[in-house]
């Protein structure tokens, strides 16, 4: 790789994506920067990195894959092995007609947000070195770039170093000019192009202060915007919650007081009622008892007129003689009876009995005075001579017994109206005390409805009092709505202040950029004219131009062939080469079995050639034995060859 991220000066921290075997290393080791974080999907890259970098603290080697989501995720390794990716190479096989897949690894991928919240935050700030990103994530370079913008984490990084192929070479990736477009949107500035491999150059873009510094404040302008919006919205939550709940405790008041009322006025209207239907029933036996008495005076009207009758009667029979005055009495008592029941007619209550008993009396003095008939008729038959004193006393006799017989009458009618009075009066009494049982309850009724109209009253002074500290609670929450509506426009007014300020940076921002343009302008009328000074010069050096374009096309053309024969050269050079090593290795182990048999051959050379010395000193032996003994039947002593003292040479051998 031809971009040398630490070359410039001082750096702050190193973020290498898809480290690969990172040749750059060395430089990174080399330089001030304080931490170094390689990435690094590939298990055995990574492992090779990690004892590369054992040595120093400041390098962190992280086994993942950077990609769009978070999860596992199937690496593809390739024979050009820095081209491995998460992606299919569509593309890249045109460059490559030899690329093949040698494995598939599964690893673990992260998304750019979630990898930057766990980086080393050391030395950021105002005045600290400057981050350095290199992203070589071959497919993903789209996904990074987008990822850190989302996440508003690209402006930490002053410098990048992007390395992306020119045209779309894995599925869904996105060739480097449409990326570069893309930092340059988000106010990076290109310095430097490494074209050493012209299907993958390596760019190097620069962060300038002015954007940091512009990003820094208009984050801090968000922040405090926010925080603004978050402190009212809070503001005019507490003062919504407080003056809800204050409304709902004063409706819940509210409804209780008037369920109580409404409870109460139900009663006293039920009483009101029970208290009217009962005057109107206290009405109703008024006007019967009226009637009845009305009925009573009537009757003691005519008992009045038969009284006065029997009077009269009673007083054209006191002129009878001496002979008559116990008759006279007796219509005295008459008299007095008939007064009698005159009374009880007054007095409704006592005619009935004395009314019985007048009427008993009279049939006694009736009897008795039919006996005293009887007794004058005996007297008269003696004295003949009284015949017309005793017709006469006769006509008086008929007329006091017409008169006793109407008195009778009289009676009879006054029994009939003292009965009917006395009725009467029970039932009047039974009504009076209805009446007067209903006039309790109604005023009872009364006392209740004015209990419930005092209670009524003390609800609504209760209610009042209610109502003055709900008004007073709306009003303190009224204050504090306006407290708080102050203390919003206050928050409005420093937002405004700081959009101000904001529309005043732009403003400096747009004069800044409108000199710039005008300089522009100014610069590129002086191009104008140095073109038009130059359009002689230009139509001859067009051609050679051409030409020389053509031929660098053809030479880059070429240039990039031998780069990708090289490439494969270089991968078929290093599969022959691992290919030569295991053949080597495998040499080695031979040539060391050779060497142990070798050795263990020159040991059974020795072993066979002691055998044999044996072998030649054991038949020497026997011979002279066979010679020496002097009796022939004796068996030679020589053993045959392997016989039993043979093998125990061999025994002794080794």
């Amino acid at each position: 790789m031809g971009c040398s991220p630490t070359e410039r000066g001082d750096v702050g921290l190193v973020l290498h994506l898809g480290a690969g075997e990172c040749a750059q290393l060395e430089g990174y080791l080399q330089s001030t920067a304080r931490n170094i974080v390689l990435v690094e999907p590939n298990p055995a890259l990574a492992r090779a990195l990690e004892a590369r970098a054992a040595a120093d603290a400041r390098v962190q080697v992280w086994e993942l894959a950077v990609a769009a989501a978070e999860g596992p995720a199937e690496l593809q390794v390739f024979n050009l092995e820095p081209l491995s990716s998460l992606r299919a190479p569509d593309g890249l096989r045109a460059l490559f007609p030899g690329l093949h897949r040698v494995a598939v690894v599964p690893v673990t991928a992260t998304t750019p947000d979630a990898l930057v919240a766990i980086l080393p935050s050391d030395g950021q700030g105002a005045g600290a070195p400057p981050d350095v990103l290199v992203i070589d994530t071959p497919g993903e370079e789209a996904a990074v770039i987008d990822g850190l913008a989302a996440a508003g984490a690209l402006v930490r990084f002053r410098r990048i170093f992007l390395h992306a192929g020119t045209g779309c070479d894995y599925a869904g990736s996105v060739p480097v000019d449409q990326l570069r477009q893309r930092l340059e949107e988000a106010g990076y500035r290109l310095e430097h192009i490494d074209a050493a491999d012209p299907d993958r150059p390596c760019l190097e873009f620069f962060l300038p202060q002015a954007v940091v510094d512009a990003a820094a404040r208009l984050a801090e302008l968000r922040d405090e915007c926010a925080a603004l919006r978050a402190a009212r919205d809070g503001a005019l939550e507490t003062v919504r919650t407080s003056t809800e709940a204050a409304v709902r405790e004063a409706e819940r008041g509210f409804a209780d007081q008037l369920r109580a009322l409404e409870t109460e006025l139900a009663e006293t209207r039920t009483a009101t009622e029970a208290a009217q239907t009962a005057c109107a029933v206290a009405e109703r036996a008024a006007a019967e008892g009226a009637q009845v008495a009305a009925r009573h005076a009537t009757r003691i009207a005519e008992l009045e007129v038969a009284l006065a009758e029997a009077h009269k009667s009673l007083g054209e029979a006191e002129g009878v003689a001496d002979r008559l005055r116990a008759l006279e009495m007796e219509l005295a008592e008459t008299r007095t009876a008939t007064e009698a029941a005159q009374t009880a007619c007054a007095v409704a209550e006592r005619a009935a009995a004395e009314g019985a008993q007048v009427a008993a009396r009279h049939a006694t003095r009736i009897a008795e005075l039919e006996a005293a008939l009887a007794e004058a008729h005996k007297s008269l038959g003696e004295a003949e001579g009284v015949a017309d004193r005793l017709r006469a006393l006769e006509m008086e006799l008929a007329e006091t017994r017409t008169a006793t017989e109407a008195a009778q009458t009289a009676c009879a009618a006054a029994e009939r109206a003292a009965a009917e009075g006395a009725q009467a009066a029970a039932r009047h009494a039974t009504h009076i005390v209805e009446l007067e049982a209903a006039l309790a309850e109604a005023h009872a009724a009364l006392g209740e409805a004015e209990g419930a109209a005092d209670r009524l009253r003390a609800l609504e002074a209760e209610h009042d009092a209610q109502r003055a500290t709900a008004e007073a609670t709306s009003a303190v929450a009224e204050r504090a709505a306006a407290q708080a509506a102050a203390q919003l426009s206050q928050q409005a007014e420093r937002i405004a202040g700081m959009e101000a300020a904001l529309a005043t940076a732009e403003a400096d921002a747009q004069t800044t950029a409108r000199a710039d343009a005008e300089r522009n302008t100014a610069l590129r009328a002086e191009c104008d004219a140095l073109r038009r000074a130059a359009q002689e010069a230009r139509a001859e050096a067009d051609r050679a131009r051409a030409e020389t374009a053509q031929t660098l096309d053809g030479l880059r053309d070429d240039l990039a062939l031998a780069l990708r024969q090289q490439s494969m050269r270089d991968a078929d050079l290093g599969d022959l080469r691992r290919r030569h090593a295991e053949v080597m290795a495998q040499k080695d182990r031979q040539d060391v079995l050779l060497q142990d048999l070798t050795r263990r051959l020159a040991a059974a050379a020795e072993f066979l050639q002691t055998l044999d010395a044996l072998d030649a000193e054991d038949m020497a032996g026997g011979m002279a034995a066979v010679t020496a003994s002097p009796d022939p039947s004796v068996p030679a002593l020589v053993p045959a060859r392997g016989g039993k003292g043979r093998k125990k040479k061999k025994k002794k051998a080794p």
